[in-house]
C-alpha cells in the first residue's frame, strides 16, 4: 500500500502585508533612533584686517609691520623655523618656551604655560594671537594649535578664539 503524502503540492503563498508593515517599521526605527556626529572642530579665528590690493605698497607696509597685526589683550604665541620649514622655537610673551623640533614633552611644557595663563580667575585673557614665520609648514602650526584648543579659561569654558599672523624677516 503506497503512503500518500499528507502535504499537498499547492503553492504557498506569503503574507506581503505583514513583511511590508516589518520594514516600514525598521526603517521608521532607524530614522527615529539616528543621531549624526557632531561637528569637529570650529575655531574663531581673528585674521589680520583685509588691505586693498590696488595699494601694493601699503600692502608690504602691513605685512612686514607684524606689531601692528597683533592684539594688546590676547595671549601672543611666536613659532618659528627651521630651514627645512619645521618647527624650531616656541616662545610665549617673548620668552622662549622651548627651543628645537616639537616633541611630547614640548607639548607638555606649552600646555602647562598656557594653563598657568588661562586658569588664574585674574588673567584678562580670552584668546591666543600665534604668530608664526612664513616658512613654517601646516602641519606644524596645526600641532600648536591642537595644544592650544584644549586649553580652559578659568570660568571651565574652551578657550575659542584663535588668531593667526605671519611674521616676516626675523
Amino acid at each position: 500500500m503506497r503512503h500518500r503524502n499528507r502535504f499537498s503540492h499547492a503553492n504557498v503563498e506569503l503574507n506581503m502585508a505583514a513583511m511590508l508593515d516589518m520594514a516600514f517599521q525598521l526603517l521608521a526605527f532607524f530614522i527615529l533612533t539616528f543621531t549624526p556626529a557632531p561637528i569637529e572642530g570650529q575655531f574663531a579665528l581673528r585674521l589680520p584686517p583685509p588691505v586693498a590690493q590696488t595699494k601694493p605698497d601699503n600692502l608690504t607696509n602691513v605685512a612686514n609691520d607684524t606689531e601692528a597685526l597683533l592684539d594688546v589683550n590676547a595671549v601672543h604665541l611666536g613659532l618659528s623655523a627651521n630651514a627645512e620649514g619645521r618647527l624650531a622655537e616656541v616662545t610665549l610673551e617673548d620668552q622662549p618656551v622651548f627651543t628645537g623640533e616639537w616633541s611630547p614633552r614640548h607639548a607638555g611644557l606649552l600646555n602647562e604655560r598656557l594653563k598657568e595663563i588661562f586658569s588664574s580667575p585674574d588673567s584678562p585673557f580670552q584668546q591666543v594671537q600665534i604668530a608664526s614665520d612664513s616658512t613654517l609648514h601646516y602641519g606644524e602650526i596645526m600641532k600648536v594649535v591642537e595644544v592650544v584648543s584644549k586649553q580652559r579659561l578659568a570660568d571651565g569654558k574652551f578657550l575659542q578664539e584663535i588668531g593667526f599672523v605671519e611674521r616676516t624677516g626675523r
